[in-house]
């Protein structure tokens, strides 16, 4: 995104809340290689829900303030039980605002003593593989509506090599190879095309 004057703005309506970061799947700041990102961690974990309108209010803001900054704003839609013993519980039983992710509600059937943590991780699996299902179909028919090219950027084995524990510079050429690269070309070929 350096390369391409870029900023990050986040598009997933878990991320804009506050804490979870490892549940939600927040870029963490050291990782995120010097270029802003907006929108994440940014409303109260108590707060109700950003519905689509508020959100897209905030996210129309934030895309013109960068670009009226001349940089290229660039759309990303990718400590728990200290957050079970201070949410209210019946904040978690609505499932309004961060108590909607994925785990919190079957991890607070484990805190609570009515689930077991295998069938807590079991039922959180499940309920990813079906969101996941449902945003890839969701991402299918806006790339259709709008005629825009959908493209995959495959970040498996940086990820792999991440998790090894193993030699860093193996995950950066990969991360560079499979990742960076990629889209940042796929990014220069939809700002000159």
């Amino acid at each position: 995104m350096g390369a391409t004057g870029g900023e990050v703005i986040n598009a997933d309506k878990i991320q804009i809340y506050a804490g979870l970061d490892i549940a939600t799947n927040k870029i963490r700041p050291n990782d995120q290689g010097g270029i802003p990102h907006h929108l994440i961690g940014v409303i109260s974990s108590i707060a109700d829900d950003v519905y689509v309108p508020s959100f897209r209010s905030i996210a129309t803001t934030t895309t013109e303030s960068i670009a009226r900054c001349g940089r290229v704003p660039v759309l990303v839609v990718e400590e728990l039980k200290e957050y079970f013993d201070t949410t209210l519980a019946h904040k978690i039983g609505n499932h309004t605002g961060l108590a909607k992710a994925i785990g919190v509600r079957e991890l607070s059937k484990y805190f609570g003593g009515g689930m077991s943590l295998s069938d807590s991780i079991d039922e959180m699996k499940a309920n990813t593989k079906a969101l996941a299902k449902s945003q890839t179909t969701k991402i299918r028919h806006i790339a259709g509506v709008w005629g825009w090219p959908m493209c995959v950027v495959d970040s498996t084995e940086a990820i792999r090599c991440h998790l090894s524990g193993g030699d860093h510079s193996t995950e950066d050429i990969s991360w560079e190879c499979d990742v960076s690269s990629p889209a940042i070309a796929i990014v220069d070929k939809f700002l000159h095309s």
